[in-house]
C-alpha cells in the first residue's frame, strides 16, 4: 500500500469517527483514498500501518489499519456446472449467495459467472479485471473474492469437476496463473471453494501454493446450506463487523460449531 491507492473499508471503521456514516449504496464497506500515514505510526517489519484515508462526502479524513482494508471488494461467485446436479444444486446455491453478499457491497461489486470449462473461468476472470488485458468498463473495478460453486474431490485423484471432465487444483492453477486482480499477484486475492473436500490436504494446499494466494474451502463433504451459511458468516465478519481476515475467519468457525464440516484456510501451501 501507498499514498494514493484507493482501498476499501468497512463502514464500521468508519463510523468510529463519523458514527452517523452511510454510503449511498447502503452496503457495508465503501471505497476510500490513502492519504497518508497516521502521525507517530510505527514503521516495523510485520507491523499493521494506520492510514488516513478520505472518503466522499466527509470532510475529515479516517484512521484505518492496514489489517482491515481491502484492495479489492468485487465478489465473483462461479457456479461451475456439471450437467446433472445445476437446477437442483449448484444453480440454487449460486443465486443465494449473491442475494445474500448483494446487500453488503455496491451492486457492481457481485456477480455470478455460469461456467463449465476452464477456458470459461480464465476468461471471467480477465473480463472482471484478472491480468492487463483491458476489458472496459468491468476493468476499472478489478475482482478480489473467487466463490467457487461445484463439486470437488481428494483423496489419490484431488480436483474440482468442470463439465464432465475433473481437473486437478495444478490444472486451475495453470489456467489463471496470470489473471490476478488488477494486474497484480494473486496475494491479494481470496479464493474461497464450496467444492466438497477441496479444503483439505491434496487440493487446497497445491493451488494455495501454486498462487501464492489464501485458499478457504470445506475439509469434508458439505451440504449446500450449510455451504451457504459458512460463507455468509464469513463475509459477514469481514464487511458488515469489519474483521480482519484472520479473526473472522476464527469467528466463522465459532458461529458455525454445530455445522458438519468447517472451513479450512490454507496460505501459500501452508495450512493457517
Amino acid at each position: 500500500l501507498q499514498k494514493g491507492d484507493q482501498v476499501w473499508i468497512p463502514v464500521a471503521e468508519v463510523n468510529r469517527t463519523v458514527p452517523d456514516f452511510q454510503p449511498a449504496h447502503a452496503g457495508s464497506v465503501v471505497q476510500g483514498k490513502l492519504e497518508g500515514r497516521v502521525e507517530g505510526d510505527a514503521d516495523e517489519p510485520f507491523v499493521p500501518r494506520t492510514w488516513n484515508v478520505s472518503v466522499a462526502g466527509l470532510p475529515e479524513l479516517v484512521p484505518v489499519s492496514s489489517r482491515r482494508m481491502r484492495r479489492y471488494a468485487k465478489i465473483l461467485i462461479f457456479r461451475i456446472g456439471d450437467w446433472e446436479t445445476e437446477q437442483l444444486m449448484l444453480n440454487p446455491l449460486a443465486e443465494s449467495l449473491k442475494a445474500q453478499l448483494s446487500l453488503l457491497v455496491p451492486p457492481n461489486e457481485i456477480d455470478v459467472e455460469y461456467i463449465r470449462t476452464l477456458d470459461e473461468l480464465a476468461d471471467a476472470l480477465s473480463v472482471h479485471g484478472g491480468g492487463t488485458k483491458p476489458h472496459a468498463a468491468r476493468q476499472s473495478s478489478p475482482w478480489g473474492y473467487a466463490i467457487f460453486v461445484g463439486h470437488g474431490r481428494t483423496a489419490t485423484n484431488p480436483g474440482i469437476r468442470f463439465g464432465r471432465r475433473w481437473h486437478s487444483p495444478t490444472s486451475v492453477a495453470g489456467a489463471i496463473k496470470n489473471l490476478g486482480p488488477g494486474g497484480r499477484s494473486f496475494s491479494d486475492a481470496v479464493f474461497v471453494s464450496l467444492c466438497c473436500e477441496t479444503g483439505g490436504p491434496g487440493f487446497a494446499d497445491t493451488f494455495s501454493d501454486a498462487l501464492n494466494t489464501t485458499f478457504v474451502g470445506p475439509g469434508a463433504i458439505v451440504h449446500s446450506f450449510e455451504a451457504a451459511g459458512l460463507v455468509h458468516r464469513l463475509f459477514y465478519e469481514l464487511f458488515l463487523s469489519g474483521a480482519t481476515f484472520a479473526q473472522a475467519l476464527r469467528r466463522t468457525h465459532t458461529a458455525t460449531a454445530d455445522y458438519k464440516t468447517h472451513l479450512r484456510c490454507w496460505l501459500d501451501g501452508t495450512e493457517a
